[in-house]
């Protein structure tokens, strides 16, 4: 009888082990599960983050007066595409490259060849090519817009 003891003991203490190992895979899979529900839930959301956050550069020609400039951005605000938009002068570029890459090209150079530009995002609805191309055409229209730049998507 107590070898019968000892079996059943032993019997008892794998089928406990056996139900933790259960317990645990369970969780695990539905971890993962929840986690991946939650990505397809916010991927709209994160798409349209990252849409939103691609920057469209509209380079000036060198000799454009800045009330020109101005005016072109606030041409660029008034349009249905844009999110929000930022008017850098020569001088602003120059500031910001010496702060980015911590050299003054000014001191090696005797002028500023940076362009004055009006960068702006757009609203995640026209960040496909074809809205893209569309802007653009509209963007050089203007006398001017020297160069429109943005990382191409396609």
């Amino acid at each position: 009888m107590s070898n019968d003891t000892v079996i059943e003991s032993t019997r008892v203490k794998k089928g406990k082990v056996t139900y933790i190992y259960s317990i645990i895979g369970v969780a695990l899979v539905l971890f993962l599960l929840g986690s991946l529900g939650w990505l397809v839930i916010n991927a709209g959301q994160l798409s349209k983050t990252f849409k939103e956050n691609i920057e469209i550069s509209v380079i000036l020609n060198d000799n454009t007066r800045d009330d020109l400039g101005m005016k072109m951005k606030e041409i660029i605000d008034q349009q249905a595409f844009t999110k929000s938009s930022q008017y850098i002068t020569k001088e602003k570029a120059a500031e910001q490259f010496s702060k980015d890459f911590g050299e003054d090209f000014l001191q090696v150079l005797d002028y500023n060849p940076l362009y004055t530009s009006v960068n702006f995002h757009l609203h995640s609805d026209y960040m496909n090519s074809d809205s893209l191309v569309k802007i653009e055409r509209f963007l050089k229209q203007s006398n001017i817009v020297r160069e429109v730049f943005y990382q191409k998507i396609w």
